[in-house]
């Protein structure tokens, strides 16, 4: 049996997260910061653990940087789709943004601290930043993630083999 190449693992695994997210936003109602994210660093894990285990399968003396190298691929190619897709994904619901706007609102307006010019202020101060926070913050999570998880797996693979 042919081993799938990086590539194909890491477009395959995007597509189940991407496909995952979809499912669970539209058709079960999930908050996009509920459990979902849990499902899809579970399936983001897999795909590493499945890369790094298929590469150590390459050779009979593979070293940790080749392992570490194709989760590295892996990973990196995920992170881009998974960037992109929260771009597009926040920019067809605006109504996320809007609901933060709100949520905030209440939250400030509760304190008492606050003129209705200084809430206003600040709802501008967050609409501006929002989608550079959203991207960041998937870029962060998957790429930290991504590098621990493909070192920890390779590391524990190169400790098994002989």
């Amino acid at each position: 049996m042919s081993q799938i190449n990086v590539l194909k693992k890491g477009l395959i695994i995007s597509f189940l997260i991407i496909a995952s997210s979809l499912f669970t936003f539209y058709v079960l109602n999930w908050s996009e910061k509920g459990n979902i994210q849990y499902i899809n660093i579970g399936l983001f894990v897999l795909g590493i653990f499945w890369t790094v285990y298929e590469s150590s399968r390459k050779e009979e003396f593979v070293t940790i940087k080749t392992m570490f190298n194709d989760g590295f691929k892996y990973f990196m190619l995920v992170t881009l789709l998974l960037t992109i897709f929260t771009f597009i994904f926040y920019r067809l619901n605006p109504q996320i943004l809007e609901t933060v706007l709100v949520e905030n609102n209440k939250l400030i307006a509760t304190a008492k601290n606050k003129t209705p010019a200084e809430i206003s202020e600040n709802s501008k101060k967050i609409r501006s930043i929002f989608m550079p926070m959203m991207l960041m913050f998937t870029v962060i999570r998957y790429l930290l993630l991504g590098s621990i998880s493909s070192l920890v797996t390779a590391y524990f693979i190169q400790l098994r083999k002989p």
